[in-house]
């Protein structure tokens, strides 16, 4: 899926039903952006609800993952239907991507060249762009 916004460019979201596949956002301005469904669930192959969501049910344990294709971006939801899921979640980046939380809630993505070397590759606010 693409979306225009004016004259801040475009956003691409690939949306794979594999749950070991990320999801893929492209932006003409940061450039792409890979994020791996939680590390701590075990989920199955996705199915598409009736909204468009992509939905990851529990193979084992008490957590769903869903991913949401917005008018603006892309949102991953973590569902914990029960007390005893974990309390913490991980989400992978692409190899070399480190995201760093800014104090007003944007992301750097921050890629490590060399010990002392690092890059900014990208900044995404909380609609990804």
């Amino acid at each position: 899926m693409s979306y225009e916004f004016g004259d801040q460019g475009q956003l691409d979201v690939e949306v794979s039903l594999d749950a070991g596949l990320p999801v893929m956002t492209d932006n003409d301005v940061d450039g792409p952006l890979e994020i791996s469904l939680p590390t701590e669930v075990a989920v199955a192959d996705g199915e598409v609800a009736s909204d468009g969501t992509v939905v990851h049910a529990a193979d084992r344990g008490d957590v769903h993952a869903a991913v949401q294709v917005l008018d603006d971006g892309v949102r991953l939801r973590t569902v914990l239907e029960g007390s005893e899921a974990p309390s913490t979640y991980s989400y992978e980046f692409a190899t070399g991507v480190e995201p760093i939380l800014l104090d007003d809630g944007s992301i750097e993505l921050v890629e490590q060249f060399d010990e002392g070397i690092s890059v900014v590759t990208g900044t995404r606010d909380s609609r990804c762009r």
